[in-house]
């Protein structure tokens, strides 16, 4: 699947908009943020602790609550000779995400070059 840039979706869920991106150079904000990264992949027990704590700190700090995650999968695209099976679609995770009243979801692309970002590389660049 395919993710546009710049393409800006939002999730209504009890009156709590989540604010989908399809690149981290797509979000803007000019508000303080609480970001937390990872794949998600099935939005299990643990990750609903820490979409949780997320949500409830952004609230504690009056911030805006953002998590960035990777489209393909990051193994995919690093083992693709395992043939990965996910938990979930990228249609299912952003369903599943946006029951948690966070206020934006990034999901970026996962390609080989963005692989050898050092830590340090990624910050600069973003």
């Amino acid at each position: 699947m395919f993710l546009a840039p710049f393409k800006i979706l939002i999730f209504a869920v009890n009156n709590f908009a989540l604010k989908v991106y399809n690149s981290l150079s797509s979000f803007k904000s000019h508000k303080k943020t609480i970001v937390t990264i990872g794949t998600f992949d099935g939005v299990h027990i643990g990750h609903k602790k820490v979409l949780d704590k997320l949500h409830k700190s952004a609230i504690e700090k009056n911030a805006e609550s953002v998590l960035l995650t990777f489209f393909p999968h990051p193994r995919m695209v690093l083992q693709q000779d395992l043939n990965i099976k996910l938990l979930n679609t990228i249609d299912e995770k952003k369903d599943l995400i946006s029951k948690f009243e966070l206020h934006h979801l990034i999901i970026h692309p996962f390609d080989i070059d963005f692989s050898r970002l050092t830590a340090e590389g990624f910050v600069k660049m973003f």
